[in-house]
């Protein structure tokens, strides 16, 4: 059972919110707990996101789409707000700390907040390395498909294997994962 951190009200906190509509976008955020509902399965926060630890790049082309609920009562609904009204992540922190800041409150479980930076790093560095490796276990099979014949494909799973370890080995090695072991995971 996830281990709930409680917070109170008007504490500043970090978050990894998602948003319905696109659960597999995590965005890791210093925010504020503005309101609380106490639940014993799923507590939940209300924040208002202070500052955002991604690129402008992937802001743009990701948040602008998501759809959140902003109170404890309602359904999840775009922010409206135009990526063209922005220039860089300061401009929009700054909407979103504005004085209509109300309107940009987005609800998150309780599960999904923590009291330090590298608390929220850790458990979204969990989140990403499992996305990545469902994608690369969906790929696999993609690629090795007998009808396939395109640029990507492998004949073997050994050959998909041999081509993940020439690219991510080293990677694999820096942060004590063994590659292999890796590898079979994803069958």
């Amino acid at each position: 059972m996830p281990k709930h951190r409680i917070f109170d009200k008007g504490k500043n906190v970090y978050a990894i919110v998602m948003a319905y509509n696109m659960p597999n976008i995590h965005l890791p955020v210093r925010c504020t707990i503005m309101d609380t509902s106490w639940d014993p399965v799923n507590p939940k926060y209300i924040i208002k996101i202070t500052k955002f630890y991604d690129s402008w790049a992937f802001i743009g082309r990701s948040f602008f789409n998501m759809q959140f609920s902003k109170s404890l009562q309602e359904r999840a609904r775009p922010m409206y707000l135009e990526p063209g009204d922005f220039k860089n992540l300061a401009e929009l922190e700054a909407v979103l700390n504005g004085p209509n800041a109300e309107r940009y409150y987005v609800q998150v479980d309780s599960v999904m907040c923590f009291g330090t930076l590298n608390e929220m790093k850790e458990k979204f560095s969990m989140l990403q390395l499992y996305l990545i490796s469902k994608n690369l276990k969906q790929i696999k099979e993609s690629t090795g498909r007998s009808l396939y014949s395109g640029p990507m494909k492998t004949d073997s799973l050994k050959e998909f294997k041999i081509r993940m370890n020439k690219a991510w080995k080293d990677t694999f090695e820096k942060f004590g994962i063994d590659s292999d072991k890796y590898m079979e995971s994803l069958d």
